[in-house]
């Protein structure tokens, strides 16, 4: 918590790190054993911390981060709506399923001029035909 609170770190991870942090919760609440239990006790104020930082946030957010790096939005999102539901945070619930809905519900066919690295690039050997 102290490193968090440091100057400078208002966006420190954001949002990839927190929402993984926050998925540790959910799987701590779901292992469900004493142990579990201590580590998510431990790991609350952190949850509250990540979570908090996460609300200021979203509302600012206007346009979904789409780079196929680790700070890109969607991946993060699905991570803290796991997170919402298992925690039964309704208020981060509604503001996630609202910017999902605003960054997201028109994408058709999403070409791969979403992701920068696609124009630059040549393809994968994954991508290539055989």
């Amino acid at each position: 918590m102290r490193y968090l609170a440091g100057k400078g770190r208002t966006s420190f991870e954001r949002p990839y790190g927190l929402a993984w942090l926050l998925q540790l919760g959910v799987e701590l609440r779901e292992w469900n054993t004493a142990e579990s239990r201590a580590w998510a006790e431990a790991l609350a104020p952190l949850e509250r911390e990540a979570a908090a930082r996460l609300k200021t946030w979203l509302p600012k957010l206007t346009q979904p981060i789409r780079i196929g790096e680790h700070n890109q939005t969607a991946f993060s999102f699905g991570l803290v709506l796991d997170w919402a539901r298992a925690a039964g945070d309704r208020e981060m619930e509604t503001l996630l399923l609202d910017r999902i809905r605003d960054f997201y519900a028109s994408d058709r066919a999403c070409p791969m001029d979403y992701e920068p690295r696609a124009r630059t690039s040549s393809r994968p050997a994954w991508r290539r035909p055989t």
